[in-house]
Parts: C-alpha cells; structure tokens; sequence
C-alpha cells in the first residue's frame, strides 16, 4: 500500500509539472506582441520593426510616416516565398529596401527616394523572398549589411 501511495504522488507531481508548464506557455504566448519584431543584426545591433502580416498593413507600410528612430524599421512578412514588389506611394521618408528570405539578406536596395511627385516607383526583389525590412536611408551601409548576411528575427517586443 505505501508503494502505491508514492506511485500516485508521482503521477499528481508530473500533473502538477504538465500544468504549470502550459499556464506558463499561455502567458508567455499571450505576452507576446505580434505587431512587433527585434532583429538582430551580424554585428549584435538590435532593431525593433513593426511588423505587416495583412493585406492593409502591407499596403499602409511606412506611408505618411515623417521619421523613423535610427534603429526602427517595419518587417513585411508573407507566407510564401515570392517575388514581391514595393511602391513609395505616401512615402515621405527615403528608405533602404532590405529583401529577406528565411533570415538571410538577398539584396539591398540602397536609399530609395521618397516621391517628389505624382509618379510612383516600384521596385522587386530579385529572387523569391519571405521577408522585406524597411529601414531609414543609409542604415544598411552604416551597419555593414549585405547580400548572404543573416538576420536573427524574434517576435513581438
């Protein structure tokens, strides 16, 4: 009888353990921001992006924005891989265009102007991409970055 006491203690301890174990993902899951995104540069800079994952959002981007901090930026994610294209309506910032695929940097568009006029510019990816990052004009030389680095990407803030 003492042997299937302990043996029922045991299984009421893992219980317990499986219980806490989940409320604690629930929590952490809950806290997590998914508007928000820390990138972390190859030379450890971290940058904190909103992130577009719908229709509305990736259409808004960065439009009517006046500034953005030094080391902010918005993440575009799809879910497929794709050639994506981007326009500058809105845009009242230059930007650099940083095209991503699973982390790493296909390529760079280097400080894309904002629109002087009535003329939109486009600009695509040259390769299948996942995730574009906008950042403010100039950071992608300021920090190094280049075609074959990677980004590590963590949700929310």
């Amino acid at each position: 009888m003492p042997n299937h006491r302990v043996h029922i203690l045991s299984l009421l301890a893992v219980a317990m353990t499986g219980v806490m174990i989940i409320a604690w993902m629930m929590v952490t899951l809950e806290s997590v921001d998914p508007t928000k995104a820390t990138i972390i540069l190859p030379d450890d800079t971290l940058v904190v992006a909103d992130v577009a994952r719908t229709i509305p959002d990736k259409v808004r981007g960065l439009s009517g924005r006046d500034m953005l901090g030094e080391r902010e930026g918005m993440l575009f994610v799809y879910e497929n891989e794709e050639i994506q294209t981007f326009w500058m309506k809105g845009m009242l910032i230059d930007i650099d265009i940083i095209w991503l695929n699973q982390g790493k940097i296909i390529g760079i568009e280097h400080s894309v102007p904002a629109p002087k006029n009535e003329e939109i510019e486009r600009r695509s990816s040259q390769e299948p991409v996942d995730m574009v990052l906008e950042v403010n004009a100039g950071f992608s030389s300021s920090y190094g970055l280049e075609p074959g680095d990677n980004l590590d990407i963590f949700w929310g803030k």
